[in-house]
């Protein structure tokens, strides 16, 4: 088990992975954005930080014990996409 922090970038739900952009992990992987396995995606977002312990075995690795650090910021002034009924 490694011990690590990351920022979480996306979630996927149906296949309970997270991906997640971490620093370099000396003698296992540099730093780089990856996804992960855990158990209970439903509880993290994109932009949550968090450290986890990163469990690997054979050539899977999954992540236990994540911890919340810190939750991400909600967007004020979210992005939103209207069509142009004029366009057509």
């Amino acid at each position: 088990m490694i011990l690590f922090q990351a920022e979480v970038i996306a979630i996927e739900l149906s296949k309970k992975l997270v991906i997640v952009k971490h620093g370099d992990i000396p003698g296992l992987m540099p730093t780089m954005t990856m996804s992960y396995a855990i158990a209970i995606p439903e509880s993290l977002g994109p932009g949550d930080k968090i450290s986890a312990d990163l469990v690997v075995s054979s050539s899977k690795a999954r992540l236990e014990k994540i911890v919340l650090l810190e939750k991400a910021k909600p967007n004020r002034a979210p992005a939103t996409s209207r069509a142009d009924a004029s366009l057509g």
